[in-house]
């Protein structure tokens, strides 16, 4: 028996209305290509002839990719991946687990099933655990100051590991948003205790073991605070992430070390992400732990990885941004090309003719919704295409995203942007709107970049907007309000603007602009 027995539905009203006639429940399943356990859940639990029994007879199932959805896993999620939630035919979480072997699993499914059509199929319902219906947002908060910045970074320095690098807890993350906050203190102070934080930081990634010193590229994450012990698999968001983060070391210390690393990080991408023909970058590498535990000359007689080849718009915008720098910092205008070219492929096949940002494609069509997040990371790559290139086509292009978002996504009770478009008629949680700290942060770093090139203080004044709406929350997302500190430090200081006169087909027109560019401020 495989996994791919179960007959799994789509998350959609008509799976509900099933369960709901059928008196069923709904078995809910977020996975991803790259989650080694999700692997070893589906050639486990979810193949036994019970499981599937059980599943055929009492649920609907509904498998949903966690990367294709992260909507629904946003909502969803029971505290990482394999999830395994039970829902209500009224999509309310009844239960819900991580990983769960064959025994477990079988266990959930007759208590829970037996626990909500109780004997004579009398209904007793369970309270939701776990994951919390998402509510309302109350309204604006307080004002947008510099003792933000203060307390996000105080917060920083409690949580630093001084011995291997990155912030304590209980797994380990590459730090690439924290570090840009560190990289923007440094520069705002010279307070060498920054710089320190940073280089520490990238050497114990690099030397630690989260980095795959034979393939090159970056693992997701470790479970030891000494890097050492790494997820194996590599996300496209982790190598934009710390590709940058890797420039900005080397654009600050000058450290050779972090230009040949910068480098690899290309190259990785460029050799396993990249999908030739189409000119694009692929979402994730699944993880191996047989492959990656084998020294480089056994792995010569092992099948790579898997790749996951969709096309995720925001992961590529990222790429793409992070490419332009690299142009810049390392000095290779192939680079810059290459982003240029990925933008091509994003604006042609992930944008809708009322400039909103799909999520993903993936061959012939695309996934037909969007989120803030790919509109975020979208208008945040032209904006950098523009500034690099100085075509004002991509201005244009940030600018009609821009306003598109405004249209789409803004939420007028609190201010700010919910996490994505709601349709009529959805099931469960998505009717509920989240309001993204990070996504909005990125948001108002747009509005900020394009009210200065545009000269339209409408753009300013929503990014205002959005950052006096976190003003009174952000100490609740701890390390993770660090782009908001950035945000709000771009708010309250004046970008160095440097203006570039000079006709289109120049040659001296680039050396200025690519010196600007390299000045490493706002």
């Amino acid at each position: 028996m495989k996994a791919d027995a179960i007959r799994w539905s789509h998350w959609e009203s008509g799976s509900f209305d099933r369960a709901r006639s059928e008196h069923r429940l709904v078995f809910l399943y977020i996975s991803a290509s790259w989650c080694h356990w999700c692997h070893v859940m589906e050639a486990d639990a979810l193949a036994h002839p019970e499981v599937e029994r059980l599943l055929s007879s009492h649920y609907v199932p509904i498998r949903v990719d966690s990367d294709k959805r992260p909507d629904i896993n946003s909502r969803y999620n029971m505290g990482g991946w394999p999830t395994v939630a039970i829902l209500s035919p009224e999509a309310e979480v009844l239960a819900g687990e991580t990983y769960l072997p064959v025994g477990s699993l079988l266990q959930m499914l007759h208590q829970v099933y037996e626990g909500y059509y109780g004997e004579g199929g009398a209904e007793t319902r369970e309270p939701s655990i776990g994951v919390k219906k998402p509510k309302p947002a109350p309204g604006p908060g307080e004002s947008v100051g510099p003792e933000i910045i203060r307390r996000v970074c105080d917060r920083l320095k409690r949580s630093f590991d001084s011995r291997y690098g990155g912030f304590t807890g209980p797994m380990k993350f590459p730090p690439f948003l924290a570090l840009e906050l560190v990289f923007d203190r440094y520069r705002r102070t010279g307070d060498r205790e920054w710089l320190e934080m940073a280089v520490l930081t990238l050497d114990g990634m690099r030397e630690g073991g989260l980095h795959d010193p034979s393939d090159g590229g970056f693992f997701r994450y470790s479970t030891s605070e000494d890097w050492g012990n790494p997820h194996y698999e590599k996300m496209l968001e982790t190598q934009a992430g710390l590709l940058v983060s890797y420039l900005s070391g080397f654009l600050t210390t000058g450290d050779a070390r972090y230009r040949v690393t910068a480098r690899e990080i290309i190259g990785y991408a460029l050799t396993i992400l990249w999908e030739e023909d189409e000119n694009y970058f692929c979402g994730s590498q699944t993880a191996d732990p047989a492959y990656y535990n084998a020294d480089e000359e056994e792995r010569d007689t092992l099948p790579p990885p898997g790749v996951d080849r969709t096309l995720y718009t925001q992961w590529n915008a990222q790429m793409a941004g992070a490419l332009l720098k690299a142009a810049v910092v390392l000095g290779d205008p192939g680079y810059r090309d290459t982003a240029l070219d990925v933008l091509e492929v994003l604006s042609t096949r992930c944008v809708t003719a009322r400039h909103q940002a799909i999520h993903y494609y993936n061959g012939e069509t695309g996934s037909g919704f969007g989120l803030l997040s790919d509109q975020s990371a979208l208008i945040l790559a032209f904006l950098d295409a523009y500034e690099l290139t100085g075509d004002h086509r991509h201005l244009e292009q940030s600018r009609v995203l821009l306003d598109s978002a405004l249209d789409d996504y803004w939420d007028p009770g609190t201010g700010c942007f919910r996490d994505r478009i709601s349709a009529p008629g959805e099931p469960g949680y998505l009717t509920e709107p989240l309001f993204p700290m990070l996504e909005n942060a990125q948001m108002a770093v747009g509005l900020l970049r394009a009210s200065i090139l545009t000269r339209e203080d409408h753009f300013r004044t929503r990014s205002e907007s959005v950052l006096r709406y976190f003003s009174g929350r952000f100490e609740a997302y701890r390390l993770h309000a660090s782009p908001y500190a950035v945000a709000v430090d771009r708010f309250l200081h004046d970008s160095v603007v440097v203006t570039v006169v000079a006709s289109f087909g120049d040659p001296e027109r680039r050396k200025f602009i690519e010196a600007a560019v390299g000045l490493g401020v706002p």
